[in-house]
């Protein structure tokens, strides 16, 4: 049975030699070496059947000394997966350091808050790290022992080992809030709310802007728009279908431009229910009873209304003035500038386009909280 099988063997793959009654061993007139024909069709298969012609030549060898040759595997075999694994190595060392010129070019000044992003995510990123090298212990310890100069598995093994060690001792040079005591921490950052708090009420609402100073925001920053009289108001977007009912009050309107309509007008459109018919949020289908009342409730508000609340709690505001292209911009920032003196509030506790030489400061004892 072995003989019938390794003749078969032999007149498929041509590298062994043929046998016949009564003849002993004879070469193929052209042989052609059986790894051509694997290299030709998938790498994989000859890792699949080398081991099955060996196995066949020990045998038949052992019954008959002297009848086959040894198979010899061309190396060129083997040069394909060589070859795929270098120039994918190459390719993702460019596209990582393209990479790293994309962001330096695109973000160069951002770079300074680097050290500070790392404070929070170094612990993670720590963990990942070590996960990575453990999985990368198995293919090292391969390479090691299939590598037969001794100068390549000594720089193997001493590179791996230094990476290890420097991933357990980096720790000790990680300078962040998750690994330090309460009475080393720096004091808080003030927090800014964009739109106030639009993950917990309606964007620009007064009920957002009032959430957003429940949970500690020392600065609102929200977006200008002035109505068709000179009203300044808050509101995001420049049409108001997305955030008002501005289709079934003004139905002939409804994608009119918001600076289009008079103050009167806004303030008869609801800038709440849209939030609970449409939740942007996940956790707004955890609210109470009181909760959905207040979204439902709430109107577009004046910029003289929100400065009267932030002098109230003494809170400082940021804002925008849209939209910048408007060619009477000028006249714009010149009611708004208005508006903001006529409210009383401290001009450091502003800052906008109109004042551009204002920055805004929290107020002290927020910064301590």
């Amino acid at each position: 049975m072995a003989i019938q099988l390794l003749l078969k063997t032999n007149t498929l793959q041509g590298s062994l030699y043929s046998t016949s009654v009564g003849r002993g061993p004879q070469r193929p007139s052209s042989p052609i070496p059986f790894c051509h024909y694997v290299c030709q069709s998938k790498p994989s298969w000859h890792m699949v059947i080398q081991p099955l012609l060996l196995n066949l030549q020990r045998r038949r060898l052992h019954q008959t000394p002297g009848l086959i040759e040894p198979f010899q595997p061309d190396a060129g075999c083997f040069r394909f997966s060589v070859s795929s694994f270098q120039v994918l190595l190459i390719l993702t060392v460019l596209v990582l350091a393209a990479a790293f010129v994309g962001l330096e070019v695109q973000w160069s000044e951002q770079w300074e808050s680097a050290h500070i992003s790392l404070q929070a995510l170094g612990p993670f990123l720590h963990i990942g790290a070590v996960f990575g090298m453990t999985l990368l212990a198995w293919p090292v310890a391969s390479c090691f022992y299939r590598t037969s100069s001794k100068a390549l598995k000594s720089l193997l093994l001493l590179l791996y080992l230094a990476a290890l060690l420097a991933l357990y001792l980096a720790p000790l040079g990680i300078d962040s809030p998750c690994l330090m005591e309460h009475r080393q921490l720096p004091p808080k950052p003030a927090l800014f709310g964009h739109r106030g708090a639009p993950m917990l009420a309606p964007e620009n609402t007064m009920m957002s802007f009032q959430k957003a100073l429940h949970y500690g925001v020392s600065v609102w920053e929200t977006d200008l728009l002035v109505s068709a009289d000179g009203v300044p108001f808050i509101m995001h977007d420049e049409k108001l279908t997305r955030t008002t009912n501005v289709q079934a009050i003004f139905p002939d309107r409804a994608h009119a431009n918001a600076t289009s309509f008079q103050w009167n007008e806004l303030q008869q459109l609801d800038a709440g229910t849209w939030f609970m018919q449409k939740p942007p949020f996940l956790m707004t289908r955890s609210f109470s009873s009181e909760d959905r009342y207040m979204a439902g409730a709430q109107r577009i508000i004046s910029l003289k209304y929100l400065l009267r609340e932030a002098k109230k709690h003494n809170m400082s505001i940021m804002f925008d003035l849209r939209p910048e292209e408007d060619p009477n911009y000028e006249h714009l920032v010149n009611v708004t500038v208005e508006t903001i003196l006529q409210s009383g509030i401290a001009p450091e506790q502003v800052s906008g386009p109109p004042c551009h030489g204002t920055s805004v400061a929290p107020p002290q004892h927020r910064k301590q909280a």
